[in-house]
């Protein structure tokens, strides 16, 4: 719950800024130093599970959208920031021990298949340069980092055991919080390129296509079964964006 209200605070500070700085632009409609606009973003996402006997079994497409805004720093470059809601798809097997009848205390070991979704708020912050730039078209290539924050993580599972009578069972649940597995932070590099179309005056229609290699743990705590193994695992996807931009 604290994790959920601090990063609900971090989600309302953020759009303050965006707000007063929409409103600062809209008094300056004739400077270029500062833009803003929206964007819709289908997405393909993968996990690589770093942890000894996890098994992914699927990847998964997605979508996304947010806003975002450019600050022009000099003739060929721009700090390109925002923010956007994301959804990651988890799919893997992993083994597990749990209480599955809590009457007679007994702990299971098994295996566990778990699919998940996990919800973020995200902050990109990449810098942009201007490889071809003229008054209606231009080309930019772009690097950087994008901060992803978790406030939601469900997942509906089926754990594999041998009970007491040596007969194989499958105990299913669905709805299942997972927030302690999971990290509430992660991070992730932004490398692509994109163009724009100035389409009427100031509005400016944009394409970019972005790969976002995983670079922190998106899981937390050990394994149930081995205590002594860290579940760790890495989320990358690409990214397709389109939007327009004033």
């Amino acid at each position: 719950m604290n994790k959920l209200r601090h990063q609900f605070v971090l989600f309302l500070l953020c759009l303050l800024l965006f707000s007063s700085s929409l409103k600062a632009s809209a008094q300056k409609p004739e400077s270029k130093l500062f833009r803003v606009g929206i964007k819709l973003t289908p997405n393909y996402s993968w996990v690589k599970y770093k942890t000894q006997d996890y098994i992914a079994n699927s990847q998964s497409p997605g979508i996304a959208f947010g806003f975002i805004s450019d600050y022009l720093i000099s003739d060929d470059f721009m700090v390109k920031t925002g923010f956007d809601f994301y959804t990651l798809k988890l799919d893997y097997t992993m083994p597990y021990s749990m209480t599955v009848d809590e009457s007679y205390q007994i702990n299971y070991t098994g295996s566990l298949h778990r699919k998940a979704k996990l919800n973020y708020f995200e902050i990109p912050i990449t810098l942009k340069y201007l490889v071809v730039n003229s008054n209606k078209f231009s080309v930019n290539a772009q690097l950087g980092l994008k901060f992803g924050f978790n406030f939601r993580s469900k997942a509906d599972e089926d754990f594999t055991y041998v009970d007491l009578d040596m007969k194989h069972q499958t105990f299913s649940r669905s709805g299942v919080n997972i927030n302690e597995e999971i990290a509430g932070f992660k991070m992730a590099l932004v490398v692509g390129g994109g163009v724009e179309y100035n389409i009427y005056k100031n509005v400016v229609i944009f394409c970019s296509l972005l790969v976002n290699p995983g670079i922190t743990n998106i899981m937390s705590g050990f394994n149930t079964t081995n205590t002594n193994i860290l579940n760790k695992a890495t989320a990358n996807s690409i990214e397709l964006s389109i939007g327009f931009i004033i």
